[in-house]
């Protein structure tokens, strides 16, 4: 479902994003609302972060 029928620009989708309290996805000229992510999602998002944040420590412990 888009938001609006007409393109827009990325200057004034960023005009409008400042101000929005929802988030929305810009393509192509049209713009889109997200979807709230869910649970299973962050927690995937999470266990990345982590493993990442990981193997940057134990890689500058490695390095010394």
């Amino acid at each position: 479902m888009k938001v609006l029928d007409k393109k827009i620009t990325i200057d004034d989708y960023f005009e409008k994003e400042r101000v929005n309290e929802t988030r929305n996805e810009f393509i192509a000229g049209e713009v889109y609302p997200l979807t709230l992510s869910s649970f299973i999602h962050n927690l995937i998002v999470s266990n990345l972060k982590l493993d990442i944040e990981i193997a940057s420590i134990y890689n500058r412990i490695k390095n010394i």
